[in-house]
């Protein structure tokens, strides 16, 4: 059960899953003129993600991505990013087929063309290689921070904001946005504190203490197109020596500072901030900004991980026990 009020997550079971990939397959090879062999599951990452195998090789042809939260990734962001992206000559994933529908499946399906290939977290030891994929990553993004954009917010402009202080000042907000279509009823903010999960106008001090900080960067922000998912397993190293970011679904209008900070909260890798930022050389952000804006993004992933857990559990006393830990991290953060 959920504290809040949700679409539910897409979770077939294998008899289910079974019945669509068949008659998917059909659908399939009279729409690409192609005979398909196997569809082979993928188990790394959370999705339900499928190789597609063609009679005529070997070798994957085909990335099926099942859409397992409605509206999450979402189709018309993607094709307009990979839109920009063609504009500056910065390679994607090609999307051969999608539907948003509930024709194959629910919530709908992206086939891309498969990328061979090896995912850094499996060429390298990510620790003792820090500057092989971090430099990697550092020369890609800043080839897609060429691309500016006309706010902070997402592609589609359901919310935008003219400064970054606009953006944190209404972050409870922005966040239930980044869920996809999954939410409905009242605010997450709103779930919470009725609930008593946290103490009473807990969001309100909070708000002004991400204002504050905020308020005290001196750097003017700009928004560009962010990338969103600097993790090992998105950066593809090609048999023919290419770099392939994949996974696009976390791309925004935000400020640079936005990729670094999201790897070192779920990749806190030695030595992963002072390659990043010397191989990036953004000179005009200075070290104080710079680690001011890693703590605003960091305290963001908490607040999305509190509401996470509104959307698996309304167990007061487990939840408040798992929330209170995020609290203290908060604390200590915002303590900078």
């Amino acid at each position: 059960m959920s504290l809040f009020k949700i679409l539910p997550r897409y979770v077939p079971d294998e008899e289910e899953l079974n019945l669509r990939l068949s008659n998917f397959k059909q659908y399939l090879q009279d729409k690409l003129n192609s005979a398909i062999s196997c569809f082979s599951r993928i188990s790394k990452g959370q999705g339900i993600n499928f190789r597609i195998y063609t009679t005529d090789s070997m070798q994957p042809k085909y990335l099926l991505r099942i859409i397992v939260i409605k509206g999450y990734p979402s189709i018309e962001v993607l094709k307009y990013c990979y839109t920009m992206l063609d504009n500056i000559g910065v390679s994607h994933p090609n999307m051969i087929d999608i539907d948003d529908s509930d024709k194959n499946f629910p919530y709908g399906y992206i086939l891309q063309d498969w990328i061979e290939g090896e995912d850094a977290a499996d060429k390298f030891d990510i620790e003792e290689n820090v500057s092989e994929w971090v430099v990697d990553f550092a020369q890609i993004l800043r080839e897609i921070h060429k691309m500016e954009a006309p706010y902070f917010g997402d592609l589609l402009g359901n919310y935008k904001y003219q400064t970054i202080v606009e953006f944190y000042d209404d972050l409870f907000n922005v966040i239930p946005q980044t869920f996809g279509d999954i939410l409905s009823g009242d605010s997450p903010v709103i779930a919470i504190e009725d609930a008593g999960i946290v103490p009473v106008h807990y969001f309100a001090m909070l708000k002004e203490q991400i204002h504050a900080l905020v308020s005290s960067i001196s750097y003017k922000a700009k928004p560009v197109l962010v990338y969103g998912d600097m993790l090992p397993m998105n950066l593809i190293y090609t048999p023919q020596g290419e770099r392939r970011l994949i996974d696009f679904d976390e791309v925004r209008f935000s400020w640079s500072i936005y990729e670094l900070a999201r790897c070192l909260f779920y990749v806190p890798c030695p030595n992963v901030y002072d390659e990043y930022r010397r191989e990036y050389s953004e000179d005009a952000i200075n070290e104080i900004d710079y680690r001011k804006g890693i703590v605003l993004e960091h305290v963001r992933q908490l607040l999305r991980q509190i509401y996470s857990l509104g959307f698996l559990d309304k167990n007061k006393i487990r939840l408040q026990a798992t929330v209170k830990d995020y609290m203290v991290q908060i604390e200590q953060l915002l303590k900078f």
